[in-house]
């Protein structure tokens, strides 16, 4: 809205030159006759760049003369600007009407170069602004596509050219056509006359234009005096000097310059030093007489003359404090003689004090400033009104504006022709919104409104900056460009409204173009107020060697100045941490060590100073040394320092943990009487940072709950402390309560839209809340406040989460290197507390008796929601941080953003990289040979890619070896379909051992009775056994014969076997081979952030080969919880059977190879501190020749990680585990698939898990300790196999016939395997270790342990990783 309005008042000041009036611009009509006043009024604007009003003023021309050739042209360009369609239709009106016309391909060009390419043309500007004149010329000529400029670039291309000695006659050849074209464009005429004043022979020239251009142009002044200053001026240049004077009489350094070089041309011995002081004086050529009377007092020190002349060059020359000193040496010299300096030495010693107040208003003391000239201001005269004056500045600059005006009021009372006043007076009316008085002050004093590019312009432009300055703040970004470039039209030449603009454009993350606005030319004269902007700039953007070469460059009169030595100082301090710095990111110990050391021992005896450089060690690694200064500080100082001044050092005390000795050094400072308002707002902030630097070392050591103390008892007393609300989003960052850090990052980007660590804290919250999209939108929002490297990180980051990886490693690589270029090589309502910081202390047990360790009132006021209700009022004190380690060796720390940088490099680039892995594992199962017992190895080798942004793939092949053993002749049963012939030998053994028992005493009574008296002889004896074993293999054949079990043949084979060997003989036949397979795994996978699939095959080569395979999705649900949805077909491994599958030796069928189809889903929560989980399972087995079989499984549990540093985490906490099998499946005959199958399964484990990291090792462990029980149902020996179900029962029916018709009690014979159930405890453990042999070779192991009851199994296995890129 001011800007608007401004624009009228503007319009006035224009009107009141005296070249036309408003009712000539508004109302009256130009004469038909001719257009070219019109034409004037147009480049008049123009050249102020005020484009609405020329364009109104050409649209006027065109109605005089709708056909005008130069009108035509004039709207066609201007439209070029904003209105591609306007200039297109301008240009068609000018090819109608004039069709020959040269001012058809010039528009052309013009709009040829609306499509330029802007990047390549901002580097051709940035080239010329660097004085690579000969690289921006090429580039231009590139651009252009040959030597001929678009018009609206023609001025700069001529301008470049001129910077170079063979281009320089183009350059004036080009500019001088430009005038012809353009007659009363007086920028065109500002371009040539500085071209023109680079050569000696054209200098005059270009002086009388820069004189008359003056007038005009106010930038005009600095290049006539500086071509004055480089004339070689002859006696014949008297009158160009004297014009100058003439105009500026205040520029004493013109003349001077003019007189020395004549007096370098002639020798004048008999002139004396002092007489052409007096002479310098009375032409006013102060810097000269300085000289001369210096000069004189050499000859004569007490020449009393001398001293009053040299203390009136100083008193002109502003140069106060030593005024004073030579005056009164003068009246010492000559004490009669005191009237005639008495006014002069009052002046001095009032100015001196005046110039005292002016640096206290320029260093921001504006409160002492104020102070000193009102008490300067008593009185009236001239020395009380300047002192008002000042006063009024300093009230202006408190915002005090009303005050302000009265001031000048009270100046204009005593002096209403005061420009000084009227000035100051219109500014505050300005300010204050009193457009209507202000225009009633320009048009009561006309002789201030015919001054229109002078004083009053530069108070319009302040006050535009002012307003920008306002928008800017409220983040009205859009509305602070327009004001600022409105401001900047007015006073394009004033450095502060540059500087302002400059820091808005470095603000909104346009760093070099910010530069470029405040660049100082690098060759020749430069206003002293230009070169300190440019200081102060390069400050802001911590160019320190830039800043100490414009503060070098400003003339030694004003480089004096106690405001510019502070500035100096205050550089040079921050250019050595810098370098310090600089060397520590370098990463070498052995520089960096030097370079603290340096710092150290070289500090500078400013106490503030000191304090920066205390500040410096302490974060760079000394803080020994640090608190070392700090106290010497504190020790020596005779505490008249501002308040301000100790911000530094306690900040070191706070560094290092030196809470009692920060207290105690602010609580002194508040109870002095001199503070002064900001002072006292300083010490407010020093106990704010205090609490900010507490509350971060207390977050960053673990406890939670003090830090959230500290900061409450401090954000009562300034809820809307940008810090302490920063610190506090921290806070709750750790916590991993990221809704509530969002709300606090909110509300100080509410109030401060530009804090770059606001900006970050707010994009890390949202990306830590899986948010990348708000990240995405807060960095295009707020962005700009962030520097370039940070900006790039956090765009990575935001890359990374998106799933552009490769995105990301470029925005990483682009940040180190600028890194590297760096260093050398909705909210919340902040009324009170927010709402969201009212509620109870989140990390803190709520029966905590504890208080906080603050520097504030001792009994909070709220409730801390971080309390831990364990915790004793004892353990206080223990968790109050110290972080000064005694006698220990310094650590150079790594700068942290480089280390950011540099560690997400690594995880990206390990992410992305193509790698290869080859290993060995070994597994060994104990249970019975050839069936549950297994020893497995395997060799897999993995070849895996990234083809993408985001996603691996990975291929492996993988030679499997399992073994099983030689089952044990007493298992044989238990294998295959073994267990029908099996039994079936052992019911015909076991019947012909009873029968022969019995026919072996038939016989031998029966021979023993034939033989009577006769001795029965050994002979007889085998006879009668042989007839027996006989007779008993005969009953068993015959009885297996009736009942048709076998033929006549088998029984013929049967009584062979029976007579001549054993039934583990008999059945050797039948008994497998050694149970091992070998073959060849191959694998297909997909690994994404949220989703992993895979397909392959079971090794090639087994006995029965599965298609094995399956998927999972892993969403987020809401910051800290997961969803883990899966379907998969996985093999068994339990045993050889399950895995590989094998062939019963009876029948010949293959049987086994179970794989396990189903589909679970899991919950899980974890926020970094603790976790828990819960899910389950559902899925079918099949195996071929197996029993099919289903399951249903759950599990549950939670953990806690008492510990978790950056290196080291420690997790325990509990599990619970349940499944239910259909049916049991775990034996090893057809229709069982040899795996684990319980009808009910109920495990209670206490999980632990430790793991440690560092640069080199990955060591991780762990141990888990539990309770099982599980019960396992009856089964059949040959579960879907009925008729092999059905002999083995028929077996074992005959089995019983056979043995009740002999009169024997028949043996038991199973048909079915007995239930089972068992209970106890069970451990499982393991560990891996993994070593990084270089950047991109790893090297590990791991090893594992699991049993329960007579269940063990280990496994083991070492391996080999290799990426294929170089990480870094």
């Amino acid at each position: 809205m001011a800007a608007k309005i401004l624009k009228p008042l503007s319009l006035a000041i224009y009107c009141k030159i005296g070249v036309f009036s408003v009712p000539a611009i508004l109302a009256a009509e130009p004469s038909p006759s001719s257009i070219e006043p019109l034409l004037q009024q147009a480049e008049f604007w123009q050249a102020r760049n005020r484009p609405e009003l020329a364009v109104q003023t050409l649209n006027r021309a065109l109605s005089v003369q709708p056909d005008s050739e130069e009108v035509l042209y004039r709207l066609a360009l201007m439209s070029l600007q904003n209105d591609e369609k306007a200039a297109q239709g301008w240009l068609q009106r000018l090819r109608q009407s004039h069709p020959n016309s040269p001012r058809i391909e010039a528009l052309e060009q013009a709009s040829k170069s609306r499509t330029m390419d802007r990047g390549k043309l901002s580097q051709t500007r940035l080239l010329a602004s660097r004085g690579d004149t000969s690289s921006a010329i090429q580039s231009y000529r590139e651009l252009f596509g040959g030597d001929t400029p678009p018009p609206d670039m023609a001025l700069e291309y001529y301008q470049t050219l001129a910077g170079q000695e063979n281009t320089w006659t183009e350059a004036r050849k080009g500019l001088e056509q430009l005038k012809l074209q353009q007659p009363n464009n007086p920028r065109v005429q500002l371009a040539l006359a500085r071209v023109l004043s680079y050569r000696e022979p054209t200098r005059r020239e270009a002086i009388g234009m820069l004189a008359e251009l003056s007038r005009q142009l106010p930038e005009a002044q600095a290049d006539w005096r500086q071509s004055l200053l480089w004339l070689n001026a002859g006696s014949n240049d008297a009158a160009l000097y004297a014009h100058y004077s003439e105009v500026y009489p205040a520029d004493a350094e013109i003349p001077a310059r003019f007189a020395s070089v004549q007096a370098s041309r002639q020798v004048n011995p008999g002139d004396t030093t002092r007489l052409a002081g007096f002479n310098d004086l009375r032409s006013g050529r102060n810097s000269a007489a300085l000289a001369n009377f210096d000069q004189a007092l050499r000859h004569n020190e007490k020449d009393a003359d001398a001293w009053s002349g040299l203390g009136i060059a100083q008193l002109r020359l502003q140069n106060y404090g030593a005024a004073r000193t030579s005056l009164g040496k003068a009246i010492a010299l000559a004490p009669k003689r005191r009237s005639e300096w008495a006014d002069a030495l009052a002046n001095a010693e009032f100015y001196e004090q005046l110039q005292a107040a002016r640096r206290q208003r320029d260093t921001g003391q504006l409160d002492t400033a104020a102070t000193l000239a009102q008490r300067l201001a008593q009185g009236a005269g001239d020395r009380p009104r300047s002192a008002r004056l000042l006063l009024g500045d300093i009230q202006l600059r408190q915002q005090k504006l009303a005050d302000a005006e009265q001031t000048y009021r009270q100046v204009l009372t005593e002096d209403p022709r005061s420009e000084p006043a009227l000035l100051g007076l219109y500014g505050s009316l300005l300010r204050l919104g009193k457009r209507e008085q202000a225009g009633d002050l320009l048009r009561s004093h006309p002789g201030l409104a015919a001054r229109p590019l002078g004083n009053l312009q530069q108070t319009e432009a302040l006050a535009l900056r002012d307003r920008a300055e306002t928008l800017r703040q409220q983040g009205d970004t859009q509305g602070a460009a327009q004001a600022f470039g409105e401001a900047l039209a007015l006073a394009p030449q004033n450095p502060w409204v540059r500087l302002s603009y400059a820091r808005f454009l470095n603000t909104s993350n346009e760093p070099q173009q910010a530069r470029l606005m405040v660049e100082p030319q690098t060759q020749g004269a430069v206003d002293a107020e230009a070169l300190q902007a440019a200081a102060l700039f390069a400050i802001d953007q911590e160019r320190w060697e830039d800043a100490s070469g414009y503060l070098q460059r400003i003339p030694p009169g004003r480089r004096g100045s106690s405001e510019i030595q502070a500035l100096l100082q205050r550089v040079e301090v921050n250019e050595r941490i810098a370098k310090a710095r600089s060397a520590v990111a370098s990463g070498n110990q052995v520089i960096a060590r030097q370079a603290l050391r340096t710092l150290h021992e070289n500090t500078p005896q400013d106490f503030a100073s000191r304090g920066q450089v205390a500040v410096a060690l302490a974060d760079l690694g000394e803080p020994a040394w640090a608190l070392s200064m700090v106290r010497a500080d504190l020790r020596d100082t005779d505490e008249q320092q501002s308040a301000a001044a100790y911000l530094s050092h306690v900040a070191v005390l706070a560094k290092t943990g030196q809470a009692a000795e920060a207290d105690t050094l602010m609580r002194k400072l508040e109870r002095r009487s001199d503070l002064s308002t900001e002072d006292r707002q300083g010490l407010q902030e020093l106990r704010n940072g205090f609490a900010v630097a507490q509350a971060d070392q207390q977050r960053t050591r673990g406890n939670l709950a003090g830090a959230y103390d500290t900061l409450m008892a401090n954000l009562q007393g300034t809820p809307r402390d940008d810090g302490l609300l920063l610190a506090m989003g921290r806070l709750y960052q750790s916590g991993k309560m990221n809704k509530e850090a969002t709300a606090v990052y909110d509300a100080v980007l509410q109030q401060s839209p530009d804090n770059p660590d606001a900006v970050r804290g707010a994009v890390d919250t949202a990306l830590a809340s899986d948010n990348p999209q708000r990240a995405s939108q807060l960095l295009n929002r707020v962005g700009h406040a962030l520097d370039e490297t940070t900006s790039l990180v956090l765009s990575a980051r935001v890359a990374a989460a998106n799933g552009e990886n490769r995105r990301a490693i470029r925005l990483l690589e682009l940040a180190r290197r600028r890194q590297l270029a760096k260093s050398g090589q909705p909210g919340v309502a902040i009324g009170g507390l927010t709402p969201l910081m009212a509620q109870d202390n989140p990390f803190r047990d709520s029966d905590d008796p504890r208080i906080p360790l603050v520097m504030a009132n001792p009994r909070p006021r709220y409730s801390n929601p971080f309390i831990d209700e364990e915790d004793d009022e004892d353990s206080a004190s223990a968790k109050v941080p110290f972080l000064l380690a005694q006698g220990s060796p310094s650590h150079i720390p790594a700068d942290p953003l480089t280390s950011e940088i540099e560690r997400n490099l690594a995880v990206l680039k390990d992410k992305t990289a193509t790698k290869v892995q080859g290993s060995i594992a070994l597994r060994s199962r104990e249970g019975d040979e050839g069936l549950s017992q297994l020893n497995e190895v395997k060799t897999p080798l993995q070849l895996s890619m990234v083809p993408l942004e985001n996603g691996r793939i990975e291929l492996s092949a993988t030679p499997t070896y399992v073994d099983a053993g030689t089952l044990k002749s007493g298992d044989t049963s238990r294998f295959g379909s073994n267990a029908i012939k099996g039994n079936q030998l052992q019911m015909a053994f076991g019947l012909y051992n009873e029968q022969f028992i019995i026919q072996s005493a038939i016989e031998l009574r029966q021979a023993m009775e034939a033989a009577k008296d006769a001795p029965f002889s050994l002979e007889d004896r085998a006879t009668a056994i042989a007839t027996a074993r006989d007779n008993a293999a005969e009953k068993v054949r015959q009885a297996l014969i009736d009942k048709g079990w076998i033929t006549e043949a088998e029984g013929d084979r049967l009584v062979y076997a029976l007579r001549n060997s054993t039934a583990n003989d008999a059945l050797k036949p039948y008994r497998p081979k050694s149970q091992d397979d070998a073959g060849l795994g191959l694998n297909l996978a997909y690994t994404s952030d949220s989703l992993k699939a895979d397909i392959g095959t079971t090794p090639l080569g087994f006995e029965k080969t599965n298609l094995v395979g399956g998927f999972k999705w892993m969403p987020k649900v809401g910051e800290n919880g997961q969803v883990s949805l899966g379907a998969e077909r996985r093999p068994v491994t339990d045993s050889l059977l399950s895995y590989a599958g094998t062939k019963d030796p009876l029948t010949g069928k293959t049987w086994g190879g179970v794989t396990r189809t189903g589909v679970n889903v899991q919950y899980s929560y974890d926020n970094g501190t603790a976790g828990f989980y819960a899910g389950n399972d559902v899925n079918v087995y099949r195996g071929k020749n197996v029993k099919d079989n289903h399951s249903f499984g759950a599990n549950a549990g939670a953990y806690v990680r008492p510990l978790r540093t950056k290196n080291q985490e420690l997790q325990t906490g509990f599990n619970l585990n349940w499944m239910s099998y259909d049916k049991n499946l775990g034996e090893f005959t057809l229709g069982h698939g040899g795996y684990f199958s319980p009808q009910s399964f109920v495990g209670v484990s206490l999980p632990v898990q430790y793991s440690f990291t560092n640069k080199r090792w990955d060591i991780k462990a762990r141990a888990s300790l539990g309770y099982q029980s599980y019960n396992q149902d009856s089964a059949p020996y040959f579960p879907g196999h009925k008729s092999l179900q059905s002999q083995l029962e028929q077996v074992s029916s005959a089995s019983t016939a056979l043995y009740q018709e002999a009169g024997l009690s028949a043996p038991t014979m199973q048909t079915r395997y007995s239930s089972n159930s068992d209970s106890g405890i069970a451990f499982n453990g393991g560990a891996s270790l993994e070593y990084k042999l270089g950047k991109q070779t790893k090297v590990g192991g791991t090893v594992g342990y699991d049993s329960f009851g007579e269940y063990s199994e280990a496994t083991g296995a070492i391996y080999l990783k290799h990426s294929m890129e170089d990480l870094p």
